[in-house]
């Protein structure tokens, strides 16, 4: 929730507007796809606590597992729209 809360307060090169950019792509290492696609496709809240919990992350994101990062632990999420733009 942290870095959801962060990408969408982040701040202009101005430090005025605010971008409210809307996080696309969970990025993992390759040891952390299943428990990415858990989070993602789970009804349920995944910490198992209560299965009565929604999922607020269910089909939120795009899992996207990549070799190159080689922290086991080291994840992100990001939103590709403004590279994908033409000018």
């Amino acid at each position: 929730a942290k870095a959801i809360t962060a990408m969408r307060r982040q701040k202009g090169i101005t430090d005025e507007a605010t971008l409210n950019i809307t996080p696309k792509y969970l990025v993992v290492p390759p040891e952390l796809e299943m428990t990415a696609y858990q989070i993602v496709n789970s009804t349920a809240a995944v910490d198992g606590v209560n299965s009565g919990v929604v999922n607020p992350y269910k089909g939120r994101f795009i899992v996207v597992s990549d070799a190159e990062l080689t922290d086991p632990d080291a994840w992100m999420l990001l939103n590709m729209t403004l590279l994908m733009l033409r000018i």
